[in-house]
């Protein structure tokens, strides 16, 4: 990590320089990463999507936050994937119709009140799926709010293929826009949101914390700070030592690599 200055002249952060691709002046500095975000002073955004581990630096305006997730059920993504399949069947259709006859084509018409009714049945059967799934999680809401472990009961039954934190920033734009607006609403650490919508099923926000910006203080992060790294190492070698034993059993004929499946 490199320490850079912001224009002010007093705020300090932390960027790493191994995910640095190229900096320009703009006339200000602006430092552009290999994933094509930028990180300056403009881009308050890219905290959220791109958090430190652990945060050396905040901007202004972040909140932290934990969800629990219910996804559609296997039968809930099917049908909303088949009403999906025939309004887009619809819409080829009609589109096809309108270049071929006409938009006020007797085929045409009849192809466009296909289209709107296949668009409504999607719309239904999505409807019915989220319903359904807050249904499921109002007892679980419930419950935390009557006093339970939201990080225990999320470690539980959240269906998120990833337990992690959510930074949302009110212009957010790397989670829902749904999840930004609950989620910027929640007042205090501990507080829980109601149900709320995403894509491809519901969940329930809790507030961490209201993130302090600015430099974070050494003291404050130096214990995780020094887990990174130890962490940081052993990834490292536990990498070097996969790609040795890998290269012994290849050389032994142990395992046969086959390319054309990498």
């Amino acid at each position: 990590m490199i320490k850079v200055t912001r224009i002010n002249g007093t705020e300090e952060f932390f960027v790493n320089e191994n995910k640095i691709e190229f900096m320009e002046e703009t006339p200000d500095t602006v430092i552009s990463l290999e994933s094509g975000k930028k990180s300056s002073e403009e881009d308050i955004k890219w905290f959220g999507s791109n958090p430190p581990d652990p945060i050396l630096y905040a901007p202004e305006g972040y909140v932290e936050t934990i969800r629990l997730k219910l996804d559609f059920t296997d039968e809930q993504l099917a049908a909303v994937q088949l009403a999906a399949n025939g309004a887009a069947t619809a819409q080829s259709a009609y589109l096809t119709s309108v270049a071929d006859s006409g938009e006020n084509s007797p085929a045409t018409k009849l192809k466009k009140q296909n289209l709107d009714n296949a668009l409504a049945k999607f719309n239904e059967t999505l409807e019915k799926s989220y319903v359904a799934r807050a249904a499921d999680m109002e007892p679980i809401l419930e419950q935390l709010r009557g006093g339970g472990d939201f990080f225990a009961t999320m470690e539980k039954l959240s269906e998120d293929q990833f337990v992690t934190n959510y930074y949302v920033h009110a212009e957010s734009t790397h989670v829902e826009e749904a999840y930004r607006t609950a989620a910027m609403a929640l007042e205090n650490p501990g507080d829980i949101s109601d149900v709320v919508r995403i894509e491809g099923g519901v969940c329930i926000i809790q507030l961490v914390e209201k993130v302090q910006p600015g430099v974070r203080p050494y003291e404050e992060v130096k214990e995780a700070l020094k887990e990174a790294l130890i962490n940081a190492r052993i990834r490292s070698e536990e990498s070097i030592l996969e790609n040795e034993y890998a290269q012994k059993a290849f050389e032994a004929n142990i395992v046969q690599m086959y390319l054309d499946k990498l």
